[in-house]
């Protein structure tokens, strides 16, 4: 029901789905009813249950998303896999600034990824990987990506 007011809305612009473990069936609907949306800056989906197959389908819809800035994927089980799909639609994003993927399972693979997608990313100025296990020096390497995008 969600998704179908989704379809329709034009005023609304922060989606709060934390908590609802809607998983990647859920994600598939939301995605699909994202896709023409112009009105949601913000969407929450911290702590759903939501696995790399969920994260693909919102990264084809966020490849082109002219209005999301903000988006919370904190805590759910994303792993390398995930963070890879979210990581190649940065790099055609325009519009996100902050993106929450603590708590998901991400090593320095998915912290590569997402050093690669800020060499193009201009936008992303906050990211939050705590509870990650990626090396020191990757972590160097996207403070110096996101202070490039702060600084452009």
């Amino acid at each position: 029901y969600l998704a179908d007011a989704l379809l329709e809305n034009k005023t609304l612009t922060t989606l709060n789905l934390g908590w609802n473990n809607i998983g990647d069936e859920g994600v598939e609907y939301l995605a699909n009813a994202l896709h023409n949306n112009q009105t949601l800056m913000t969407v929450n989906l911290q702590s759903n249950t939501i696995r790399s197959q969920g994260v693909q389908y919102l990264a084809i819809v966020l490849k082109n998303n002219e209005t999301l800035t903000s988006l919370n994927f904190a805590y759910n089980e994303m792993g390398n896999q995930g963070v890879q799909y979210l990581a190649d639609a940065l790099k055609e994003n325009t519009t996100l600034k902050q993106l929450d993927l603590c708590g998901n399972q991400i090593d320095n693979q998915g912290g590569e990824d997402l050093v690669d997608a800020l060499l193009t990313n201009h936008t992303l100025t906050q990211l939050n990987l705590n509870s990650g296990s990626i090396d020191a020096e990757v972590l160097q390497n996207l403070i110096t990506g996101l202070e490039n995008n702060r600084i452009q």
